[in-house]
């Protein structure tokens, strides 16, 4: 039955051909040219010169020399994952940094969070938000003049749905 209603749902709807064609497309050449497969991707010698950078030193452990960035578990927990890789650069330790949960990302939140777990320390911690209300120039220079100071840490969480105009 489900052959049918999709062969007369093409046939007397133009938008759902017309969008059932695009996936298909998009499908279609994502199996043939999988991003695994681009110079791009976790690419040893870029993510190794990236690495060297000044700006990357913060995030990289001084007794193991191995990088402390943290990956998030799965969607959804970006907010807490980018969260605790700014207070590993910080040097805190994982028995005070929360664990990554789900759940929405609200910049605010961690943002006061982490300047509670720097007081803890004795350490003064500021942070600024940046909207995506901002020129692109203004998002431009906030990130310039953060990466000028080797005592700026730079997260920078975008809703996926935005960037690539649908969700899932």
């Amino acid at each position: 039955a489900a052959p049918i209603l999709i062969t007369y749902k093409m046939i007397t709807d133009k938008s759902y051909l017309s969008t059932t064609a695009s996936l298909y497309s998009l499908v279609a050449n994502a199996t043939k040219n999988p991003c695994s497969t681009q110079w791009y991707f976790q690419n040893v010698t870029l993510l190794r010169k990236l690495w060297e950078l000044p700006s990357a030193k913060a995030y990289i452990d001084k007794e193991t020399n191995e990088p402390l960035v943290e990956y998030q578990i799965q969607e959804g927990y970006c907010g807490s994952a980018t969260q605790r890789c700014i207070l590993k650069s910080l040097g805190c330790s994982s028995v005070i940094i929360p664990q990554q949960k789900r759940g929405e990302s609200k910049p605010d939140i961690w943002c006061e969070h982490i300047c509670q777990i720097g007081q803890q320390l004795k350490m003064e911690v500021t942070t600024k938000i940046v909207r995506g209300d901002v020129t692109y120039e203004e998002f431009l220079s906030t990130l310039k003049r953060g990466l000028e100071s080797k005592n700026c840490r730079i997260g920078c969480n975008f809703l996926r749905s935005a960037l690539t105009g649908f969700e899932g």
